[in-house]
């Protein structure tokens, strides 16, 4: 099974500063996704960052630096327009369009291999796939949840369900940053990776980290401590 990966690496951040290089046990936080990658085999690795002390350094074999716009690398910069930035750039337009990606995102570094490769095998066998994420178990009671507009009370899913017992509730769950997984012709074409033909894989809630505090490098940092390194 052929598929290459995307990681992006921005080098601002408000919540933790310069956070993608920060080391955790002597090693870059975006470190453990690209190292993640290439034991899971990977063909090719695509980095696209701003942060300059990766675009200058000698990358291993498989890996490739692509530099980001600028325009792309500020707080409001959404990930759907830095994918069609780098699929429609020099380095990316040389991926074919039947080509699997996996999109990593540097600050989830927690994954298991059997858990990627058990997806893209549910996402090569789907012809009606378009993509396939990784999610985890999310409270149900905000089900019960709505907005208010103009005095008026907007329910954000079925109106009955705000009158039910969280017993009764569905069960709820939550994209995580762990994988996204789609053919490169999809995404440059739908120009997004909104879908209603999206395939869940679900992975344990202490896989679903997303650091973005001082506090989440604390329970990284805990959780390697507790198990290793995550295999």
């Amino acid at each position: 099974m052929s598929w290459v990966s995307i990681i992006p690496v921005r080098a601002g951040s408000k919540g933790v500063r310069n956070k993608n290089t920060r080391c955790i046990f002597g090693k870059p936080l975006y470190q453990y996704t690209v190292d993640f990658a290439l034991k899971a085999g990977a063909k090719k690795i695509y980095i696209t960052t701003d942060i300059k002390e990766i675009l200058i350094s000698d990358p291993k074999e498989k890996i490739i630096l692509t530099e980001r716009d600028r325009k792309l690398c500020t707080d409001d910069s959404i990930m759907s327009d830095v994918l069609l930035n780098f699929l429609t750039s020099f380095e990316g337009s040389k991926i074919e369009d039947d080509q699997t990606i996996v999109l990593l995102q540097a600050t989830s570094p927690l994954r298991k291999k059997k858990d990627l490769l058990k997806a893209l095998q549910l996402f090569e066998k789907s012809s009606k796939t378009d993509l396939m994420l990784s999610v985890t178990r999310a409270e149900n009671h905000v089900l019960k949840y709505g907005y208010v507009i103009e005095g008026n009370f907007k329910h954000i899913s079925d109106p009955h369900l705000c009158f039910q017992n969280r017993q009764n509730l569905p069960k709820l769950f939550k994209p995580t940053g762990s994988f996204y997984i789609f053919k490169a012709g999809w995404y440059r074409q739908n120009k997004s990776l909104a879908t209603n033909a999206t395939k869940a894989y679900e992975i344990p809630n202490y896989l679903s980290l997303d650091i973005d505090s001082l506090d989440d490098f604390a329970k990284f940092e805990a959780i390697l401590k507790e198990k290793g390194t995550v295999k």
